[in-house]
């Protein structure tokens, strides 16, 4: 009974595993069938789209478009051309119109790209799995390019639909769910929340890691974006520690592959984040060549790059090299179709780099020029461009002497950032710092105390004691102690300022313009010989770096004229 009951469960076993083995054998022969027909419907789509590319570029071709010169651009406007002619099969004008679009948008054409994504994508339902990841990787593109507009819930909703696909057909392969991650966390940052932007990145990498994956495409983009981001948050050392893990990830890719400018990039913006500029300036510089050596010097790349190292040259002082920089950004900017916040972006660079140099109308012109470009593109009030932007037209205004104006800009700022990101934030803390510098020029030391109190504490609790941000509240400090008739207390703080100023890691003119307030407050302490060794110093670098009307070369000059000799 025994022996006969093993039998019979050997048997069933047996049964079981054939039937098991009957069905494997079945699914394969459907997978097999499936991948046959998705073969010749592959080589039809395939054969259909070359023969409507060859009628398109022969529409283009010299003889007869009657041109000796034929441009990227001047093919893909014959392929749109005749895709608009021809009464090609839904499926066929579809497919052309997301690969036309991938090209567009390589070209910097984004309005046209979105416009054929958009069509190209609209109630297409993949037959398989390979369509369907195929599908997802349009929806990343479409994700991008609406994101390009800050269209955030648009970049949001695409990006959501291209993980939908992936996680349906492809649920447990972890780079499907890193390259979802990735666009899910770019949605995000467009839409201006960089915290989940910054969650979505790290469980992409902590992903990888787990996982073992390898692929070092989706390595590198992952932690280019994420240390960008971190860069941004001033968080530079965790941005620097990912940029390394980066490196370690694509040692294998050649020295000119166009993924690495992604990583030079992202590292010279988390150098620049932790003050160590030089090294920021080399490596953008580093990255420039690399990118017109393989790319060429156009594109929307190369003009980040350049708006990147125009910000760089303005943080070391070198004002005029920074507008020859950002003019070379601009002339790039004009032939690629970017979205408002990114012209405004721009613009409001602009801006900040003349009001560095001094000249408050052409700033205040730009920061409006900037403003009308968000208006006319509907970007919310609230964004961070928007903030960042309006953050800087304030500071501007209130140098320019408009200071009831620019307190009532500061202090709305501030409320919205308590609101939005929170009083512990660095946004807050620079609009703290921003109230308390106006108040030295409306001789409001009462007031200017306060803000120049909490902004001591709030950034003391993000950056370390050394940051100059340090030496410009003592700058204040003392400014508020003159105003007071505190010589003592002025002199005690502008000798700390000159003291974290030349240690060599900030910037000469920031040292120049402490000396230069040391050596006014010496003259009225009846010691002008004194004052006459400090503004020897300080001088020639304010006339070197800042137009005659600036404000911090102004007073230097009256001492000047006061002192004579110079």
């Amino acid at each position: 009974m025994t022996l006969a009951l093993a039998a019979l469960v050997t048997l069933a076993a047996f049964v079981v595993g054939l039937e098991r083995e009957r069905q494997r054998a079945r699914a394969a022969e459907a997978g097999a069938q499936r991948a046959l027909a998705a073969s010749e419907r592959d080589a039809a789509t395939a054969r259909a789209s070359l023969d409507f590319l060859t009628a398109a570029f022969t529409a283009a071709s010299p003889d007869h478009a009657l041109s000796q010169q034929v441009s990227v651009r001047d093919l893909l406007d014959a392929a749109r051309a005749q895709l608009d002619r021809e009464g090609a099969h839904t499926e066929l004008r579809q497919s052309m119109q997301r690969l036309l679009a991938g090209l567009y948008n390589q070209l910097g054409e984004v309005s046209t790209a979105l416009d054929l994504m958009q069509r190209g994508v609209d109630g297409v339902v993949p037959r398989d799995g390979v369509e369907a990841l195929r599908l997802a990787e349009d929806y990343d593109e479409l994700a991008s390019l609406r994101g390009q507009r800050f269209d955030g819930a648009g970049a949001l909703a695409a990006a959501e639909r291209a993980a939908a696909w992936r996680a349906q057909y492809a649920p447990d392969d972890p780079l499907q769910r890193m390259r979802s991650l990735h666009t899910l966390a770019m949605a995000q940052h467009r839409s201006g929340d960089n915290d989940r932007a910054v969650a979505l990145l790290r469980e992409s990498l902590a992903l990888a890691k787990a996982r073992d994956v390898h692929d070092a495409d989706a390595l590198i983009q992952a932690s280019a974006t994420l240390a960008s981001l971190l860069g941004a948050r001033s968080e530079c050392e965790e941005a620097l520690e990912v940029t390394a893990e980066g490196w370690r990830q694509g040692a294998e890719r050649a020295a000119d592959s166009p993924d690495r400018v992604l990583l030079m990039r992202a590292e010279a913006s988390a150098l620049s984040a932790c003050g160590r500029l030089d090294e920021a300036e080399s490596r953008l510089r580093e990255a420039m060549a690399v990118q017109e050596r393989v790319i060429g010097p156009g594109g929307a790349r190369m003009m980040l790059l350049a708006n990147d190292l125009a910000l760089v040259l303005n943080d070391l002082g070198r004002y005029q090299e920074a507008v020859q920089m950002l003019a070379r950004s601009e002339a790039l900017t004009a032939q690629i179709d970017l979205g408002p916040a990114d012209v405004a972006i721009g613009l409001g660079n602009r801006g900040g780099l003349l009001e560095n140099a001094g000249d408050y109308p052409g700033a205040l012109a730009a920061f409006a020029a900037a403003r009308e470009r968000l208006d006319a593109g509907g970007v919310e009030a609230d964004s961070d461009v928007r903030r960042r932007i309006e953050r800087s037209e304030a500071r501007t205004i209130g140098i320019a002497g408009r200071h009831a104006e620019a307190r009532r800009r500061l202090q709305d700022l501030r409320a919205r950032a308590a609101r939005l990101d929170g009083v512990d934030s660095a946004e807050y803390a620079l609009l703290t710092l921003q109230l308390a510098m106006l108040a030295t020029r409306m001789h409001t030391p009462e007031e200017g105390l306060a803000w120049l109190a909490e902004a001591r504490e709030r950034f003391g609790a993000l950056v370390p004691p050394t940051h100059p941000v340090f030496a410009h509240l003592h700058r204040a400090s003392a400014a508020f102690a003159i105003q007071r008739g505190d010589y003592a207390q002025a002199e005690r703080d502008l000798d700390t300022a000159i003291a974290a100023f030349s240690d060599g890691q900030t910037l000469p003119i920031d040292l120049a313009v402490a000396r230069s307030e040391m050596a006014q407050l010496r003259l009225r302490q009846g010691r002008p010989e004194q004052a006459r060794a400090l503004l020897t110093q300080a001088l020639p670098v304010l006339r070197a770096s800042l137009l005659p009307e600036a404000i911090n070369r102004v007073p230097a000059e009256k001492l000047a004229r006061q002192l004579g000799g110079f």
